[in-house]
């Protein structure tokens, strides 16, 4: 059985998501660097970084976004298939939505109806 850890260095202010041997790390260039040469003193490491918008890594299955707007997470089928048995799901039929892609995810336009708005970061954070 492994477990995930969250760590907070609050001097650096630099956040590390362990899971086995594997690290998610964010924080500022420089502390993040001084981070890495804390592990590599100790540890063989390899790293990719995610500078600029478009960039792309995967970590434990899933692949992770930088955009415009933060950072988009991919799920990952496995976890999918888990959740579709859990809810009852497996034998439901999928369906084609149309999406419009927003210009700027920022902007709300004035002409949107209150239905269709942008979710709250409560609500955002709900699932």
């Amino acid at each position: 059985m492994s477990s995930t850890c969250i760590f907070h260095h609050p001097v650096r202010d630099v956040n590390v998501v362990v899971h086995v041997d594997d690290m998610l790390c964010s924080g500022a260039p420089t502390d993040l660097k001084w981070f890495e040469n804390q592990c590599a003193s100790s540890y063989e490491i390899t790293k990719q970084l995610m500078e600029k918008e478009g960039d792309t890594l995967q970590y434990l299955g899933r692949t992770i976004r930088r955009t415009s707007c933060g950072y988009e997470w991919e799920a990952d089928n496995k976890h999918l298939k888990i959740l579709q048995e859990e809810w009852g799901m497996l034998r439901c039929n999928s369906v084609t939505t149309p999406v419009e892609k927003l210009s700027n995810r920022d902007t709300v336009s004035a002409s949107t109806s209150p239905q269709e708005e942008l979710l709250g970061p409560v609500e955002a954070r709900r699932y």
